[in-house]
């Protein structure tokens, strides 16, 4: 039996079916990101081993290929938080 269109749910535009798929989307993101654990702090870790990590995210990265990884992890390690 073909129903009329007054007891069903109004049409879905194509549109704000990607619309709300992008904000499911960042929604499951925010909980995967909720649900990790604290980030392991490693004591006294290197200069060497800061490279490197910092040069896995350059390689997974490609914007960040202007500086090395050396220069990186210096301005990253000289950062001294500013007293308020």
């Amino acid at each position: 039996m073909d129903l009329r269109p007054e007891p069903l749910p109004p049409p879905v535009s194509q549109e704000r079916q990607e619309q709300l798929g992008r904000q499911i989307g960042r929604i499951a993101e925010l909980a995967r990101d909720a649900a990790r654990p604290d980030r392991l702090k490693v004591p006294d870790i290197t200069r060497e081993e800061l490279a490197e990590i910092v040069r896995r995210i350059m390689q997974a990265d490609p914007e960040l290929q202007d500086a090395t990884a050396e220069e990186i992890v210096d301005a990253a390690l000289s950062y001294r938080p500013i007293a308020l």
